[in-house]
C-alpha cells in the first residue's frame, strides 16, 4: 500500500515510488552484526541510499547486541 506523500502544499500527493518492505530474524550475537550488514546491502543493492540503510541497520543490531545482552534475536524490519 502507497502512503500519501506531502507536498509542502497542504496537499498529499502519492509517493513516486512503493515502499520496499524487508524482514529478517538474527541471533542476538555480536557474531551476526556483519550478517545484518551484509544481507541489508544485498538486499539493497543498487539503491541510492543503500550505504546509509547498512549503516543504520548495523547500528541498530550492534546496539541491541550491546544493550538487550538477555535478547535471543534480533528482527529487521522495515
Amino acid at each position: 500500500m502507497q502512503r500519501p506523500a506531502a507536498t509542502g502544499t497542504g496537499q498529499m500527493a502519492q509517493a513516486a515510488e512503493p515502499a520496499t518492505w524487508y524482514q529478517r530474524t538474527f541471533h542476538g550475537r555480536a557474531d551476526q552484526v556483519s550478517h545484518v550488514r551484509s544481507q541489508i546491502a544485498r538486499y539493497l543493492a543498487g539503491h541510492p541510499a543503500a550505504d546509509d540503510a547498512v549503516l543504520i541497520a548495523s547500528e541498530l543490531a550492534a546496539n541491541s547486541v550491546t544493550f538487550f545482552l538477555l535478547s535471543s534475536c534480533v528482527a529487521i524490519t522495515g
